[in-house]
């Protein structure tokens, strides 16, 4: 099964720069590179807009820059908590 593109692939599958995608979504060229960096996750109005930036549904957007989190935090889940469960 092939995995999904994480949002800076598909950036660059459409030969964008980040600081291109951040001024077609409206936003600014630090949140681009912030999310890409898995510094941080999108928040839903960025997420809406650089979805529609890039003609493609807010859905896909959300999981693209889920990615990013999930590999910079792999010890996580997306709301910040640890995923690993400890025995008692």
């Amino acid at each position: 099964m092939r995995r999904a593109a994480t949002f800076g692939e598909e950036i660059a599958r459409r030969g964008l720069t980040q600081e291109q995608t951040a001024v077609l979504g409206g936003v600014q060229p630090s949140t681009v590179r912030r999310i890409v960096a898995g510094q941080v996750q999108a928040r839903p109005k960025t997420v809406v807009s650089l979805a529609k930036a890039l003609g493609i549904g807010a859905q896909r957007m959300q999981r693209m820059c889920d990615a990013h989190w999930l590999d910079a935090h792999p010890d996580e889940d997306l709301r910040g908590g640890s995923r690993h469960v400890t025995a008692a």
